[in-house]
């Protein structure tokens, strides 16, 4: 549906492809459910508030009539994700639809109040402060980002995962090379990043999903730096939290840990603080860039599609060129992955010099990137075999309407007496072309 982010995409549509006592499982933890209701889209949340603590089968019809005319057909779809994620029950012959009862059983607890206190292990204990943990967790996610854009030194687990993702792989040299899907993982915002990685994380290591999942939950839902016992964590969540502390999402301290604000930035977005130093980049109407920091990974994004030209303490200097972004178009980029990422980390004086409410980018130049991505599409490449010599021209309208009949005509022409079929149609045709010869001998 227009409007959710691409983190609530990726949790829901992951949480939907389980089976379903992985989500049995996940929806007998309160925290869990809320979460879960927390990702789902404004629609979503008003039916299931309208239903909490409703028991019996409710018509379709009747809800629909809480939904504007207008909006009818998004909550059909609403309705089949929430019955594909286990959250709803659809009698779809009788017409009706009934809250699951492990899921309104939970999320009953968790916005009522009841069952057993989220707070069990929680510690009270003077540790190093919230800084300088904050630190630590942005060095460790920036040292993920660095190992995807310059290969730098990483943990061996994190390193095995983003090879399982795709989003690295090994070059002829047997060196780690990004793929064009880690290329676009690192443009985008932080929050799906850890969304993104983490569901590759969790198909990379199958065993207790739901119980990892239920962990991560409730700590994107804590309060960093409120610091629990170890020891009330099960073996499972314990090889979680070992992960998740290689990254930054939570920090451990002897026998404690915590959630980080990387963990609480996991939440859902509408809720988030937005961090002002994500706003460091300038880019002019001339195609000229600057980025207002220190941070070598920030450098080193920009570097992906832009000229680097200049550095200097706090600001590096660059410009967008033809041949830098065809660069990046080449590694699997797109113009619109570009412009959004100069979009979201525009300096405020951007946005106070340009008064529009749809974006602080310069017309010129997110339309000069959109052209340059177009000039790379004019031409597709397609696996394609071509016959040519043939004995008459019946022959060739033979082998014209043989591989048409199959959809894997591309090319024909009478005069020059050839025929280009698709690489993947090629042996269909020679089949049907054998057959066609067959017959035609036992025929004379």
């Amino acid at each position: 549906p227009q409007g959710m982010a691409e983190a609530e995409t990726a949790v829901l549509r992951f949480l939907a492809s389980q089976p379903q006592l992985i989500r049995d499982a996940l929806f007998t933890d309160p925290a869990s459910c809320l979460a879960v209701f927390s990702y789902l889209p404004t629609i979503s949340r008003h039916i299931i508030l309208r239903l909490l603590y409703i028991t019996i089968p409710v018509p379709e019809d009747e809800i629909e009539k809480w939904i504007a005319v207008e909006k009818r057909e998004v909550f059909r779809q609403e309705l089949e994700r929430l019955v594909k994620l286990d959250v709803f029950v659809h009698e779809s012959e009788a017409g009706l639809v009934q809250m699951a009862p492990a899921f309104q059983t939970g999320l009953q607890i968790a916005i009522g109040g009841g069952g057993q206190a989220w707070t069990a292990g929680r510690v009270d204990v003077a540790v190093a402060s919230d800084e300088i943990i904050e630190e630590k967790a942005k060095a460790k996610w920036e040292s993920v980002l660095s190992f995807l854009v310059s290969s730098s030194p990483i943990e061996r687990d994190v390193r095995e995962i983003l090879h399982g993702a795709a989003l690295v792989r090994l070059d002829s040299q047997g060196m780690d090379s990004i793929t064009p899907d880690g290329f676009q993982f690192v443009l985008l915002d932080q929050r799906t990043q850890l969304w993104q990685y983490l569901i590759s994380y969790f198909e990379y290591c199958k065993d207790n999903v739901a119980e990892g999942l239920r962990f991560l939950f409730k700590l994107t839902l804590n309060t960093p730096g409120e610091y629990y016992q170890i020891a009330s964590l099960s073996d499972s969540q314990r090889s979680v939290l070992k992960h998740l502390k290689y990254i930054g999402v939570a920090h451990e301290s002897k026998s404690r840990y915590c959630a980080t604000r990387l963990a609480t930035s996991m939440a859902r977005e509408d809720v988030q603080a937005e961090d002002p130093s994500k706003r460091f980049i300038m880019v002019e109407t001339n195609f000229a860039v600057y980025a207002y920091s220190n941070s070598e990974l920030r450098v080193a994004l920009l570097a992906l599609f832009a000229d680097m030209r200049g550095r200097l303490p706090l600001l590096a200097s660059g410009r967008l060129t033809r041949e830098s972004v065809r660069r990046a178009f080449a590694k699997g980029i797109k113009a619109l992955q570009i412009i959004r990422f100069l979009q979201s980390h525009a300096h405020p004086q951007m946005r106070a010099l340009r008064d529009t409410q749809f974006s602080p980018l310069p017309p010129t130049v997110s339309d000069q990137l959109l052209l340059w991505e177009r000039e790379c599409c004019r031409i597709e490449v397609i696996p394609a075999v071509l016959f040519r010599g043939f004995q008459s021209t019946h022959d060739l309208e033979a082998m014209r309407s043989i591989a048409a009949s199959i959809d894997g005509l591309i090319y024909a022409s009478a005069h020059n007496h050839v025929v280009v079929v698709q690489k993947e149609a090629e042996d269909k045709v020679k089949a049907l072309w054998k057959s066609r010869e067959s017959a035609h001998m036992d025929t004379s």
